[in-house]
């Protein structure tokens, strides 16, 4: 089941990453970006990590929920 974006979670003793760098795409089919674009991913430069971490989204949905999450927990710790 799917954590709701609102509900904190303890995250003492878990793994974090450093993030060097964030970048959004949109992602062509077809080589050198031709082609209608058919998903977007979210590429995380870590790290400790030598190679991009990269999250597809193939549907409209989750990246609706991902921003609606990263605004309320902004709000949450940096109240304007």
């Amino acid at each position: 089941m799917r954590q709701d974006s609102v509900t904190p979670i303890n995250t003492d003793g878990m793994e974090v990453y450093e993030i060097k760098s964030i970048s959004v795409n949109e992602w062509h089919p077809l080589p050198d970006g031709k082609g209608k674009p058919e998903q977007v991913h979210l590429m995380l430069e870590v790290e400790e990590i030598p190679y991009p971490f990269v999250i597809r989204f193939k549907s409209r949905r989750p990246v609706d929920e991902l921003i609606v999450a990263l605004i309320t927990h902004a709000n949450g710790v940096w109240p304007k």
